[in-house]
């Protein structure tokens, strides 16, 4: 599609947009918002959860350790949640600044109805991100120093071949893995200054969406 052409035009002018469009600024404040809502709900389901078999523990004057598998499945969720509520509103912030630069007058409703319209396929993202984050995390948290350090830079190779994929999402009618080629081939053709300009965008996020930014990738 040809607005993912203009992946740096839209990056570079994100800051101006959202001064222009004040309104916009709701668009990360609601993600940290959810992705807090999101934290709290899930730590207070898995104590509700868990309640029973920890009260017994402590009755039997034992401690109590949550199953591995348990432990795991619990961890994928919260990273699940999480980066479903931190794509979908850069889904929905980087299709508002794309009606910007398109001369139209975006609103934070115009910005959520296009991320919705793309939810499908941001649950499939999430789900493929919240994966590759769990298996990196095990690597690291199971390895020694060189398994770590391998993990690391998987890790750091994973973040580069992402970095578009938020508007891959918004503008082409791609699967997870589709969406995941196409961001790396456009990293791999804009990889010096759209580099740059994509980390000044994402600055936005991570200094507002604070839960989603302690995940591992």
């Amino acid at each position: 599609m040809g607005r993912i052409s203009n992946t740096w035009a839209l990056v570079k002018q994100s800051f101006a947009i959202l001064r222009e469009d004040e309104e916009l600024m709701l668009l990360p404040v609601l993600s940290a918002i959810a992705c807090i809502a999101v934290t709290v709900s899930l730590l207070a389901g898995s104590g509700l959860f868990f309640y029973p078999q920890i009260r017994a523990a402590i009755a039997a004057q034992g401690t109590w350790h949550p199953g591995g598998a348990t432990l795991l499945l619990s961890v994928f969720f919260f990273y699940l949640a999480n980066y479903f509520v931190i794509v979908f509103f850069n889904t929905a912030l980087v299709s508002a600044a794309s009606i910007r630069l398109e001369g139209g007058n975006p609103t934070v409703r115009d910005g959520l109805h296009i991320a919705w319209s793309r939810v499908g396929v941001i649950f499939q993202w999430a789900v493929l991100a919240a994966t590759v984050g769990m298996v990196l995390r095990m690597i690291e948290d199971r390895s020694s120093l060189i398994g770590r350090l391998v993990a690391s830079l998987v890790g750091i190779a994973w973040t580069l071949a992402t970095f578009f994929v938020v508007p891959v999402l918004a503008f082409e009618n791609l699967g997870p893995i589709e969406a995941l080629k196409r961001s790396a081939e456009l990293f791999r053709r804009n990889w010096g200054e759209e580099v740059v300009g994509t980390f000044s965008f994402g600055l936005i996020f991570f200094l507002l969406a604070v839960p989603g930014v302690l995940l591992p990738v």
